[in-house]
Formats: structure tokens, sequence, C-alpha cells
């Protein structure tokens, strides 16, 4: 879990947890979504991927 949140920070070029959000923070499989209430990791980016997709 550890090296997950580092390579996520990475990601989101945030250096230290003071930077992150909640938003940041995403569930890996739909179960640990209901759960958590997180958003499922396929979903975070879903809205930006369609606008690239269709112009």
């Amino acid at each position: 879990m550890a090296q997950g949140l580092r390579q996520r920070m990475a990601g989101c070029r945030k250096c230290s947890l003071e930077h992150l959000s909640r938003d940041d923070v995403a569930a890996l499989t739909l179960e640990a979504a209901a759960v958590t209430r997180r958003r499922y990791i396929m979903e975070v980016d879903e809205g930006r991927a369609e606008e690239i997709l269709d112009p």
C-alpha cells in the first residue's frame, strides 16, 4: 500500500502527504469503492478521456 501511495503521489506530482487531497485517492476495485465510498479508479478520469476521444 505504501508503494502504491508513493506511485500515486508521483503521478500527481505531489511530493508529500500534506499536498494530497481526498480527490487524489481512488479505489482499485468496485468492492473497495462501495465500502470506502471513493471513486473507482476507472471512473476518475472518465470525463477527461471522453473529451479527448470526442473532440
